[in-house]
């Protein structure tokens, strides 16, 4: 995973597991002679080809399903925003 691109001077350590909506990593970053480390989650939404093909399964057309995760995609953004 290349996350020097996003915040530079970071990089992916270890994978430390799964949480909601997807994977956890450890990242650190060395700057004026501290090591410095953090967690970072990566969000997939959806979270995998089969969770779409449900998604469509159930009636949705392309335009429908992409509307109902840009929407999980927004939730999930305002709760981050009340939470912090």
């Amino acid at each position: 995973m290349e996350i020097g691109k996003i915040w530079p001077g970071w990089e992916v350590s270890e994978y430390i597991g799964e949480g909601s909506f997807g994977k956890v990593y450890k990242i650190i970053r060395e700057d004026f002679g501290h090591l410095y480390e953090s967690a970072l989650k990566v969000i997939t939404i959806p979270a995998n080809k089969g969770e779409l093909a449900s998604v469509l399964n159930d009636g949705f057309d392309e335009e429908s399903a992409t509307m109902y995760f840009h929407g999980m995609v927004e939730d999930i953004v305002e709760r981050k925003m009340v939470l912090v």
